[in-house]
């Protein structure tokens, strides 16, 4: 909303249709001022949809201006958000599970978002299910001001084809930094959480770009790491390898 509004201020002061306080007597519309002015209420135009709910179906929408926005911004895309052309009927879109507790460890045992299945933001709560479920665990390496991860979110993590793969996993985000978006705890315990999920990344694939998906057996060990925005056919490939790899160690402890 402030940034629709923001862009149609400027565009309309930019071209002459009111004055401050503090402009001289007369405004002189030059070159300058009509391209900068159509500019801002160009962008206005096209940011208007998403204050109702529909946001612009444009690679400069999915790969900019998410990437600028909070991570929250994808709940502007719920009732529209699915896969792209040819990929059958998305999957419905639900509201996120904000935290409630001020206490960091709990708090983020509580946040969860929804991108094609539930991704929780605790890496402890994770290994408990993972190894009570004996599933292998996907981490989702993320970033707040991260374009990529953004067009992961909306066009490739809600497809069927995807979600029917990642259900094989229990699956967590973890935000590195600079901050790790939990809006119960304060802007000290976010960067804290951050900095911890960015050791932990390093830690087990000495990378630090995001996004960037982990796959751990449940006793924490790597299976499988992939990089980057990726096509929906090379994510579920690595998914399937990845949990292929721990139920082909478990038929051989079996043997």
């Amino acid at each position: 909303t402030a940034w629709t509004i923001l862009s149609a201020v400027c565009g309309f002061y930019l071209l002459g249709f009111f004055r401050t306080d503090h402009d001289y007597e007369e405004v002189k519309v030059g070159a300058g001022r009509i391209l900068l002015g159509s500019s801002f209420l160009g962008a206005a135009l096209f940011l208007a949809p998403a204050l109702f709910g529909r946001p612009p179906q444009s690679p400069i929408w999915d790969r900019l201006v998410v990437g600028l926005l909070p991570p929250d911004v994808s709940e502007l895309s719920h009732s529209s958000a699915g896969g792209p052309e040819g990929a059958g009927p998305s999957t419905p879109m639900l509201a996120d599970k904000h935290a409630t507790d001020s206490d960091p460890k709990v708090a983020e045992r509580q946040e969860k978002r929804f991108h094609g299945v539930w991704w929780g933001f605790s890496y402890e709560q994770a290994l408990e299910r993972a190894k009570a479920e004996k599933k292998p665990i996907l981490i989702d390496f993320t970033g707040v001001n991260c374009s990529n991860c953004r067009v992961m979110e909306a066009t490739v993590l809600p497809r069927p084809d995807v979600v029917s793969a990642l259900n094989q996993f229990i699956t967590i985000q973890l935000y590195t930094a600079p901050i790790v978006p939990i809006s119960s705890i304060t802007a000290e315990q976010r960067e804290v959480l951050a900095n911890q999920n960015g050791e932990r990344q390093i830690d087990l694939t000495s990378d630090n770009t995001n996004p960037f998906y982990v796959v751990l057996s449940p006793e924490g060990k790597v299976l499988g790491a992939i990089g980057g925005l990726r096509a929906p056919s090379v994510f579920i490939t690595f998914l399937n390898e990845a949990a292929g790899k721990l139920k082909g160690a478990s038929v051989a402890q079996i043997h």
